[in-house]
């Protein structure tokens, strides 16, 4: 199968799409990648190419994932709407399709961290001639929680 996937982004990744074979939940523990796409830019539609075989009475789930550069800009989001813009795969067969998607998948919000600088006192001293490591300014970097 080959996938087409319209994806509402305010920020320009990277997709992947990947399956996993447990008839119980999806996830990203176990699941195998089989087709990838670069350079997705807002509001753009990517298609992935790959193959992958789902014997009759077998249930697999696709995950569409994506990867955020650490350039992405704080704040953008993606969005994918299967009502509005369903997944669509091309196959080798003409199977009956029961399209159910609806759009249940949240806004995915890209945060930065949240880094506070703080200067920290060196108190005065004479720093002696030919010695090494001496202390002239501390920086105390606190790194907030994400999201």
């Amino acid at each position: 199968m080959q996938g087409t996937r319209q994806c509402s982004a305010s920020t320009a990744y990277d997709g992947e799409m990947q399956y996993t074979e447990s008839n119980d939940t999806p996830g990203l523990n176990g699941a195998t990648a089989f087709g990838n796409a670069a350079g997705v830019s807002s509001g753009g539609t990517f298609t992935v190419g790959g193959y992958n075989t789902i014997p009759a009475g077998a249930t697999k789930y696709i995950l569409f994932t994506a990867y955020i550069a650490s350039a992405a800009d704080n704040g953008h989001t993606i969005k994918v709407n299967g009502a509005d813009n369903p997944v669509s795969f091309s196959y080798i067969s003409t199977p009956t399709i029961t399209n159910n998607q609806t759009d249940v998948a949240g806004i995915k919000t890209i945060v930065a961290p949240t880094l506070t600088d703080t200067s920290e006192t060196v108190a005065p001293s004479n720093i002696s001639q030919g010695t090494q490591r001496n202390i002239i300014y501390i920086l105390k970097v606190e790194a907030c929680s994400i999201g």
